[in-house]
């Protein structure tokens, strides 16, 4: 029975087997941009996810885009921060990722609270990403320190707390007071506003 060619392709970034990417992309380079059925991730996404940053490099070098996103519109970036990958971070990084904060589900510094990396959420604070912001869709007023809070992400909120109060104690404890109070209305979603 002969492989699909999504099936060749996940086998040889799973195995980072470089020149079999080499020889797949070259061959069929319309799926360098292609929508994986890994979540409709492209897949230099899926290996950001995976944590392959040989491949992740390899395939823009390739010319797939660092800034496509899935389905949803969560870029490659979102994938390495959600899983921990903070080489893959650091290098989408400093290749221009871009920091979407429309919606949450796009924000890396979400990403990088659920994968429980307070290394990948110094390095977006550090690359100018807006911690301020707050999201009102799916969440009651929820910003990156009160979904933090949310996690249980202790080491990512003070990070967070740090960044936005700039050295102001009196506004880091305001800062934590109002996100705790934040998260413990996300938490319940009977209380959330409608």
């Amino acid at each position: 029975m002969t492989k699909s060619l999504p099936a060749l392709i996940a086998e040889a970034v799973n195995a980072s087997d470089l020149p079999a990417i080499r020889q797949l992309f070259t061959d069929h380079p319309e799926q360098l941009h292609a929508q994986t059925f890994f979540a409709g991730q492209t897949w230099l996404g899926y290996a950001a996810q995976k944590g392959q940053l040989a491949v992740v490099e390899t395939l823009a070098a390739l010319g797939a885009d660092i800034n496509q996103g899935d389905r949803e519109g969560a870029r490659p970036i979102v994938s390495a921060a959600r899983f921990g990958h903070a080489n893959v971070a650091g290098w989408l990084l400093s290749q221009g990722a871009l920091l979407d904060t429309d919606v949450s589900v796009r924000n890396p510094l979400f990403g990088a609270i659920t994968g429980q990396s307070p290394s990948i959420v110094r390095m977006l604070l550090a690359a100018g990403i807006d911690a301020g912001v707050r999201y009102h869709d799916t969440w009651a007023d929820l910003d990156a320190l009160a979904f933090a809070l949310l996690r249980g992400e202790a080491e990512c909120a003070a990070l967070i707390a740090d960044h936005l109060s700039a050295g102001n104690v009196a506004l880091r404890v305001r800062l934590l007071a109002e996100a705790d109070t934040i998260a413990e209305t996300n938490a319940n979603p009977r209380r959330r506003r409608r």
